[in-house]
């Protein structure tokens, strides 16, 4: 058989099951979200802007609330300027910071472990990771220590996203089209690397109801599902038209998450009924999400610096626009009580709003 006729039997197949795709779709039962619209009562939520948070002398990139004793009170936020800032939401003035010195100290990424809070971790554009230790002194002030706890190179491409799964398991995720599985302190080779994408994979989301699975999205269109116990992705992906920059899952649920794209849409997924169960027309590049506890409120950030709010029930249109940034949005996160929403940008502002009750 010469190289033409194989070719021309893997086109056949591949027709073979685009039809057969279409067969199973059409005869799925066809689920929304918005069919529960007429059960439920419309939701009212409103955000005001409260303090803008201007210390960072460059594109802030992304920031992370602080769980556990330091949780409502203190954030953290990382820029192109290579400061790491740890603010009193309170009162909006920093607490804590450091200035990462390298060849490019740019840091595209933050998270807090949130059980405790005692460590931040942070990602750079040339794929170093920075962990700093993060202390209360008596006064109940939060201290640094000068140097990071830890410092080591986790990836070839730039660090896009990283979580804490316990206090010693960090996973991360990478321009160099991988995601890896690293047991600190050991930090010479990762436990795991996962290298199923085939494009820059832009951001990662860990289940809090189990902090083993995984989500993931990148450059190549797809959303992957990974439970970090096993060397595979679940084998299902969910695909956008364009770039996945931001995965979230619903809060309590292993089954239910959320996806945004430079194409312009969040799409909901829920992974028992094997597609998509929601569909939201943000009409411009999807950079950030968020989702409330109670799972009925989706925030997203936009690529023109809109803060947007969905109720999950209605795709038809948004609840609220905030306009609070000049720059594209590069993150958006609800403090531990909900009470509170934080937002980074590339106009070198960390911006806090205040949930109004209506």
């Amino acid at each position: 058989m010469d190289s033409s006729d194989l070719l021309s039997k893997i086109e056949a197949v591949e027709h073979s099951i685009d039809l057969l795709k279409a067969q199973l779709e059409d005869k799925q039962p066809k689920i929304s979200i918005s069919n529960y619209k007429s059960a439920l009562q419309p939701i009212k939520c409103l955000f005001i802007e409260s303090l803008k948070l201007e210390a960072h002398g460059d594109r802030v990139y992304s920031l992370s609330w602080a769980g556990g004793d330091l949780a409502k009170k203190f954030l953290a936020s990382v820029s192109g300027d290579g400061r790491v800032i740890i603010w009193n939401s309170y009162t909006g003035n920093p607490s804590c910071e450091w200035v990462v010195k390298d060849t490019n100290p740019t840091l595209m990424t933050c998270a807090f472990e949130k059980t405790t809070s005692q460590l931040l971790a942070t990602g750079s554009f040339i794929g170093k990771c920075y962990i700093f230790q993060i202390e209360m002194n008596r006064k109940k002030k939060i201290e640094g220590k000068n140097k990071p706890l830890m410092a080591f190179q986790a990836h070839q491409g730039y660090l896009s996203s990283l979580s804490f799964i316990t206090p010693k398991n960090l996973v991360t995720c990478s321009g160099d089209s991988t995601v890896c599985l690293w047991d600190l302190p050991k930090t010479d080779l990762p436990v795991h690397k996962f290298e199923e994408h085939t494009e820059d994979v832009m951001t990662i989301d860990t289940c809090k109801a189990n902090p083993y699975l995984v989500l993931t999205g990148s450059c190549d269109k797809t959303v992957k599902l990974w439970d970090l116990r096993q060397q595979n992705s679940s084998g299902n992906s969910y695909s956008h038209q364009g770039d996945v920059n931001c995965v979230k899952f619903l809060h309590d649920s292993n089954n239910t998450f959320l996806s945004g794209s430079s194409d312009g849409f969040i799409r909901l997924f829920d992974i028992r009924a094997l597609r998509e169960v929601g569909v939201y027309n943000v009409g411009r590049g999807v950079e950030a999400l968020e989702v409330s506890k109670s799972g009925r409120i989706i925030i997203c950030g936009t690529d023109r610096g809109d803060v947007m709010l969905w109720d999950i029930i209605n795709e038809e249109r948004s609840l609220q626009n905030l306009p609070g940034h000049s720059d594209k949005t590069t993150s958006v996160e609800l403090s531990p009580d909900g009470i509170h929403l934080a937002t980074s940008s590339f106009d070198n502002t960390v911006v806090l709003w205040q949930h109004a009750h209506t």
